[in-house]
């Protein structure tokens, strides 16, 4: 174990925000453990692998030894699954969230686990537009061309949709609250210059990044 710098711990470490971290992190020989659902094989590994599962008390003990600092995440819409069906679905009716790319995501990350001074304070990561799904299923149709909608469903309907998937109860009502206090109390609805502040920065548009993805789709 590097003894000079911190090791830490990433979960989801296969996902969107958790890989780049990783990626940036280990580019400045950072120690790192990777943790996640994925049961990683020696073939695929590059460093520190470790399987962990929220809802499994026994994979903490091996994650979390001699580990400073962790980075936590939590699932988010697939984009996959928005091209193949056509549709978004939420609970957060008209109500606006202030969309983030998984690279900015990372790299305010990156800085928060790096500097040498603590930031010691809770940051709120937006893009530089507050939009709302209607507004998102829009820019993605002109940009995909294919039609993308919206489709606002209760709270409930979204929380049984992710228990049918597989999602824990518990977990599953907590996240579909979540959309709840979107469309009701505006919660998401917000702006910050964090991005641009930690990072030097500015943060990538929506827009912006569903056009660089069909770009890179049309020339693959």
């Amino acid at each position: 174990m590097n003894n000079e710098r911190p090791l830490t711990l990433i979960t989801g470490a296969s996902g969107k925000t958790g890989s780049r971290l990783a990626a940036q992190l280990q580019k400045h020989k950072y120690p790192v453990r990777l943790a996640g659902r994925k049961q990683f094989s020696s073939v695929d590994s590059r460093g520190d692998y470790v399987y962990f599962d929220w809802y499994d008390p026994g994979t903490y003990g091996a994650a979390l030894k001699h580990v400073t600092q962790i980075y936590l995440v939590v699932p988010g819409p697939h984009r996959q699954t928005i091209a193949d069906s056509g549709k978004i679905y939420s609970a957060t009716g008209e109500g606006k969230i202030g969309f983030v790319s998984a690279d900015d995501i990372a790299a305010v990350a990156f800085h928060t686990l790096t500097d040498a001074v603590p930031h010691n304070t809770d940051h709120i990561i937006t893009g530089p537009d507050s939009l709302s799904y209607a507004e998102v299923a829009e820019t993605v149709s002109e940009l995909w061309n294919q039609p993308i909608q919206h489709e606002s469903i209760s709270e409930e309907i979204l929380r049984n949709q992710m228990v049918e998937a597989g999602m824990p109860e518990e977990y599953a009502t907590l996240l579909a609250g979540l959309d709840t206090f979107i469309k009701e109390q505006g919660s998401e609805d917000q702006v910050t210059d964090t991005v641009q502040r930690i990072t030097g920065n500015p943060p990538l548009s929506l827009h912006s990044f569903f056009s660089a993805q069909t770009n890179t789709q049309l020339h693959e």
